[in-house]
C-alpha cells in the first residue's frame, strides 16, 4: 500500500520571534519543513507534497532537491486551510492509497508513530497521547473524492464528519503529535527526545561516466516532467529554477548518451514535454538500485549503532 504525505504550509504565521515564517523556523538543527520531511521521507512516504501560499518562493528554494513536491494556493489570505488540504489530495488522489495530513507548526511527532498509522489499515485514523487527538491525521484515498466534494465550512474536520467515517485513534506515545510550536512555550524536552531517536544512516547514491550525471534528483524531476507533460512546471513544483533544470536534462543526456527527454513545441506552458522510454527505464533501474542501497547500507547500520 502506498503512502502519500501533505504538509500543509500556506499560512503567513510567523515564528515566535515575529520574524521568518514558520515553516522556515529552526526547530534544533533543522526548519520546520526540513524534520518533518525527514520524518515521512524516513517512513517511506511518496510523494511528499507541501501547499505553500505566502512565502511560496522562500520556501521552494529552502526544500529545493529534497524530492518533494511543490504546490502553490494561490487564495491563501481568503480561504480556509481546507483549500490548501484540497489543493494536495487532488494531486494526491491518483497517486497513492493512502495519505498523511499535518499543518507544518506540528514537526515533532516521531516514525513510530508514522509507522503506526501507516501500518493501522484504518480508513481514517489519527493518533492520540493521553486521550487527545493530534497530528498526523491519515486518510484512505477511497474517502479523497468525498472530502473534494465537501464545501459547506468548517475546514477539514467538518469534511471528515461530512464523509461519516469513524475516526479510529491510535494510542502512541508521543507528545509530539500534540506540540504546536507557533503556541507552544517550551517544547525542548520534546524536541530533545525527538532528535535523539532520529539517529539513521543517510544514503546518497548517484551514477557517473567521466562526471555524476544521475542521481535521486534527477529521477524526481524525470518523474515530474512525467505527470505535468512540462519541464517548467516539474521544476516549479520541485522547487528548482528552469534553467538547471534543463541542464540537469542536458548532463543526463550528455552522459548517458540517449535522448531522456522529447520536447516539442508549443503548448499551454510554452512547449511539452515527455519522458522517452530510455528515460524511463533508467528511472525506474535507478529507483531499484537507490533502494537496494538503502537497504544494504540500514542493516550494516544497525550492526554496529545501538538504535
Amino acid at each position: 500500500m502506498k503512502t502519500g504525505a501533505l504538509i500543509l504550509a500556506a499560512g503567513s504565521a510567523l515564528d515566535p520571534n515575529g520574524s521568518i515564517p514558520l515553516s522556515l523556523y529552526k526547530v534544533g538543527a533543522v526548519s520546520a519543513i526540513q524534520r518533518l520531511i525527514l520524518t515521512f521521507d524516513r517512513a517511506k512516504t511518496e510523494p511528499i507534497v507541501i501547499v505553500s501560499g505566502s512565502t511560496s518562493d522562500k520556501l521552494e528554494k529552502h526544500v529545493a532537491r529534497l524530492k518533494v513536491v511543490c504546490l502553490r494556493n494561490p487564495n491563501y489570505g481568503q480561504t480556509e486551510m481546507f483549500e490548501s488540504v484540497k489543493i494536495g489530495l487532488r494531486y494526491l488522489r491518483e497517486k497513492c492509497d493512502q495519505v498523511l495530513v499535518t499543518p507544518v507548526d506540528v514537526p515533532l511527532f516521531i516514525l513510530d508513530t508514522v509507522e503506526a498509522l501507516i501500518q493501522s489499515g484504518e480508513k481514517l485514523a489519527a493518533p492520540v497521547y493521553n486521550g487527545i487527538k493530534g497530528h498526523p491525521v491519515l486518510i484512505s484515498g477511497e474517502l479523497i473524492p468525498t472530502l473534494m466534494e465537501y464545501s459547506e465550512g468548517g475546514g477539514l474536520r467538518a469534511a471528515i464528519r461530512h464523509c461519516g467515517q469513524d475516526c479510529k485513534l491510535i494510542p502512541v506515545e508521543d507528545q509530539g503529535v500534540l506540540i504546536d510550536i507557533e503556541t507552544e512555550q517550551d517544547y525542548s524536552e520534546v524536541l530533545s527526545a525527538h532528535s535523539l531517536r532520529q539517529l539513521h544512516p543517510r544514503v546518497k547514491v548517484s551514477l557517473a561516466k567521466e562526471e555524476l550525471f544521475f542521481g535521486s534528483g534527477s529521477a524526481h524531476l524525470l518523474s515530474l516532467i512525467e505527470t505535468t507533460g512540462s519541464v517548467r512546471l516539474a521544476c516549479q513544483q520541485m522547487g528548482l529554477s528552469y534553467s538547471k533544470g534543463w541542464k540537469m536534462i542536458a548532463v543526463m543526456e550528455r552522459q548517458w548518451g540517449l535522448q531522456i527527454v522529447q520536447r516539442q513545441q508549443g503548448g499551454k506552458h510554452g512547449g511539452e514535454a515527455f519522458v522517452t522510454s530510455e528515460g524511463k527505464r533508467l528511472a525506474e533501474r535507478f529507483r531499484k538500485f537507490e533502494q537496494g542501497s538503502k537497504e544494504a547500507v540500514e542493516a550494516i547500520f544497525h550492526q554496529y549503532f545501538d538504535v
